[in-house]
């Protein structure tokens, strides 16, 4: 897809969230964690959020950071990167970009859908 309509996209999906989210607003010096797999590590779609968010919602000194980890999985996020390498940076909010390593790019199976609660 090309990079602008990747940026529509993204657009209309934090668009869509912050309509839900009636009171929560980013203020001056909050911190966004960007978190995920290789895609999120790749840096694309999170330059387009930290644009979004520098562009269409100002609040001075907001920032972003990105936390991509090539190969991860959901679990692996929950289990030891959350607390380990994001945590630590105190961010106000977080997103998460997971899917791709955890279905091991197939269909669901046992094996797999047990995975994470093991």
């Amino acid at each position: 897809m090309k990079r602008w309509a990747w940026l529509v996209v993204l657009c209309g999906v934090l668009a869509g969230v912050g309509a839900r989210a009636q009171g929560a607003k980013l203020q001056a010096n909050d911190l966004v964690a960007v978190c995920g797999d290789s895609i999120t590590e790749q840096r694309q779609y999170s330059v387009f959020m930290e644009d979004y968010l520098l562009m269409c919602r100002p609040a001075s000194t907001l920032r972003t950071m990105q936390f991509g980890w090539g190969g991860g999985c959901s679990w692996d996020f929950l289990r030891e990167k959350l607390q380990n390498d994001v945590l630590r940076f105190h961010p106000t909010v977080a997103t998460t970009c997971y899917g791709m390593n955890d279905g091991g790019y197939g269909a669901l199976n046992p094996d797999t859908a047990k995975k994470p609660f093991e």
